[in-house]
């Protein structure tokens, strides 16, 4: 079987034009594998992903259009949203898009549509249960999950809850909850 590595432009040209265009057909394929063949390994950023380091995965967001990425996140969470934004991007719009965003992100979110949290409709809250959340992020999270959801659905709360005080009881970590929502979160 060939490969492209084995391929010349001259023997796949037609008969009438080899002779006559043989110096273009020379120079195409020289071109052909100084910048395209020759860089093949890089042309490939879905295989190299686990590879790359965050300069690249800066720029393949960037190429990619991943309205979500965001540059300040670990290695590992780049990663992970380059890997999984063709997937995100075809559902765009959708619960399950915002639901892959959020599991990106963080180990534990839980998104309530309007019915599930006795919201007005076209609202939705999210829930994250988490111990090291960085409040000082809550612009990012909401501007990721803004770019991602419908634009007929609209964020309503953003709930940071430390799962220690979820064990004690509803009413005590709903209680302890309000107030860190209260502290820390302008929304």
């Amino acid at each position: 079987m060939k490969t492209i590595f084995d391929s010349n432009l001259i023997n796949s040209a037609p008969r009438l034009s080899k002779s006559k265009y043989k110096d273009v057909y020379i120079v195409c394929e020289n071109i052909i594998q100084k910048y395209l063949i020759s860089q093949i390994k890089t042309i490939v950023h879905f295989d190299r992903i686990k590879e790359m380091n965050e300069m690249e995965l800066d720029l393949l967001s960037k190429e990619l259009h991943i309205d979500y990425y965001n540059p300040k996140s670990s290695i590992d969470e780049k990663r992970k949203s380059c890997q999984e934004s063709l997937a995100i991007h075809m559902k765009k719009g959708t619960v399950g898009a915002v639901k892959d965003i959020l599991k990106i992100y963080f180990k534990n979110a839980e998104l309530k549509r309007w019915y599930e949290g006795n919201l007005e409709p076209g609202y939705f809250s999210v829930d994250i249960y988490d111990d090291n959340v960085d409040y000082s992020k809550i612009h990012s999270i909401t501007e990721m999950i803004n770019n991602t959801k419908k634009f007929s659905q609209h964020l309503k709360k953003l709930v940071f809850l430390k799962e220690n005080f979820i064990n004690i009881n509803y009413y005590t970590g709903d209680h302890n909850a309000s107030r860190i929502i209260d502290k820390y979160n302008p929304i």
